[in-house]
């Protein structure tokens, strides 16, 4: 059910916060889907990787996204008019040194 809403949440365009994200991330590290006593040792070692990329993408969310930078990004970008970036249906060209300048103006 938690996953449902997770997927329907993403179709609404909302993302989840951190601290959903969070939560979510320790439920999937804690809880197996699988009895890992049945498994054999290397079925035992795959789900002790899969936990420790679990774990590692948690603390990534943690250290890489504290302000939750990504969320707000998506937020403000999913309604952008690409069209402005075009002539006619066309790509506007733009040459390397506008492109330069551009990121020059960008630090």
């Amino acid at each position: 059910m938690r996953l449902y809403g997770v997927i329907e949440a993403f179709r609404n365009g909302k993302l989840p916060s951190n601290k959903q994200i969070d939560e979510t991330l320790i439920y999937l590290r804690q809880h197996s889907p699988v009895d890992i006593h049945k498994l054999s040792p290397d079925g035992q070692k795959l789900i002790s990787d899969a936990r420790d990329i679990i774990e590692t993408a948690r603390l990534m969310v943690q250290q890489k996204n504290a302000d939750e930078i990504f969320q707000n990004f998506v937020h403000h970008t999913s309604g952008a008019d690409l069209s402005r970036g075009k002539v006619d249906g066309d790509v506007i060209p733009v040459s390397k040194e506008d492109a330069k300048q551009d990121g020059q103006q960008g630090k």
